[in-house]
């Protein structure tokens, strides 16, 4: 025996599953963010734990596209991942540098630093984490 429905009417809203999938996105981009920020946290260079305690996160939704970005604000933290150059310190308000190192005092007109490799916890973090959640990672210049 056959039913008496013929045919069936789908109407589909635009607005709708647009909430729908943005809710979903939403979800997996926050709980991939949390997961690149704990990673982040573990492997963060530590000395006294400022930096370590310093990292946050934020979620931006924007009309096509949710972003999760894991990020701190601590003035040593770039040049700690990205690396940097030679330095040399000169005094700014006097004529030499006083300062104790390894129990002795020093005065010098300049100190010269070595340059330092970068130690990129972050991006390490990421790539690790989107490996793991099954995204592919690609690189590109920040504008």
């Amino acid at each position: 025996m056959a039913s008496g429905v013929k045919t069936v009417k789908v109407d589909l809203y635009q607005a709708e599953i647009k909430g729908i999938l943005q809710d979903l996105a939403g979800r997996d981009v926050t709980r991939v963010t949390l997961k690149v920020l704990n990673r982040a946290r573990v492997t963060c260079p530590v000395d006294q734990g400022n930096l370590r305690a310093s990292h946050q996160f934020k979620l931006t939704s924007g009309a096509s596209a949710i972003t999760g970005e894991v990020y701190t604000l601590v003035e040593y933290a770039l040049p700690l991942h990205e690396g940097r150059g030679a330095l040399t310190i000169y005094p700014r308000t006097k004529k030499a540098l006083a300062f104790r190192w390894h129990g002795r005092q020093f005065v010098r007109k300049s100190v010269t630093q070595p340059a330092r490799r970068g130690r990129p916890w972050l991006r390490d973090a990421l790539t690790e984490v989107a490996a793991n959640e099954g995204y592919r990672m690609s690189t590109s210049a920040a504008n």
